[in-house]
């Protein structure tokens, strides 16, 4: 049993420490690419520009809105899109996020992102927090993973909750 563990062990441990790391230059070089591939999709929406923000999503992405039925997939959220730019009902413009950390994973092939602003028309009080998990392909950065949440301060709980419970 022995004469077989240590074979199994050795490659394991070969496998694990030849696994090439991202250098700190690289992992500037990735965040900087992702931010500014999400500053295109900002303006692509600003725009009205659907399909320059179809090709920053994955085709195998989820996509998840403000509310709990809201999950797409790439085609849906496309088609919500479209929905949002034919409506001329809608003036407002959408605030620049005004907080933006990015954590690239240790391999610089994918990278968690966390976008916050204020001010939104249809909630002005209450900022919003929208979390991507994006990955790197061929022909660049992707969005592969997007969730819009509103984001309450904890001060304002117990009134939301109030206000919720009144709705009942």
């Amino acid at each position: 049993m022995k004469k077989i563990l240590i074979p199994f062990l050795l490659i394991a441990f070969l496998f694990c420490g030849c696994q090439k790391k991202t250098t700190p230059t690289e992992m500037a070089g990735a965040k900087k690419s992702i931010s500014e591939m999400l500053d295109r999709s900002f303006q692509a929406f600003m725009d009205k520009k659907l399909d320059s923000i179809s090709v920053l999503l994955a085709d195998s992405g989820l996509f998840c809105g403000t509310d709990p039925g809201e999950l797409w997939n790439k085609k849906a959220i496309c088609d919500e899109y479209a929905k949002v730019f034919a409506d001329t009902s809608i003036k407002s413009q959408m605030p620049k996020p005004d907080k933006r950390e990015i954590l690239v994973q240790k391999d610089g092939k994918s990278a968690i992102v966390i976008e916050q602003l204020k001010g939104l028309s249809f909630c002005p009080n209450v900022p919003l927090r929208w979390v991507y998990y994006v990955v790197k392909e061929k022909e660049g950065w992707k969005i592969n993973f997007s969730s819009i949440a509103l984001i309450p301060y904890n001060k304002d709980l117990p009134m939301i909750n109030k206000a919720v419970e009144q709705q009942k």
